[in-house]
């Protein structure tokens, strides 16, 4: 894997379909960043926003799912539309 690579999230849709997705950004004492390794690429954990769910339960669930991680301070970060 090429260290100085970082691949945040995946290709867009191919549809002009707008939807809201979190990323979590998720680092310990030493600053050190929790990425997953997926196809030799590192992604930071997130993903779609569900219905019915707010950003915050979107990222807890996701940090759950991607990388088994309990959430119990978090902070809102910048929010985009693309």
């Amino acid at each position: 894997m090429d260290e100085n690579h970082l691949q945040f999230g995946g290709n867009p849709p191919a549809s002009s379909e707008q939807r809201v997705g979190v990323y979590v950004v998720i680092y310990n004492d030493q600053g050190n960043i929790l990425v997953c390794e997926v196809d030799n690429e590192l992604h930071l954990l997130g993903g779609r926003v569900e219905e019915g769910e707010d950003h915050i339960e979107a990222m807890n669930r996701e940090a759950m799912e991607e990388a088994g991680a309990r959430i119990d301070n978090i902070e809102l970060g910048s929010l985009r539309v693309y």
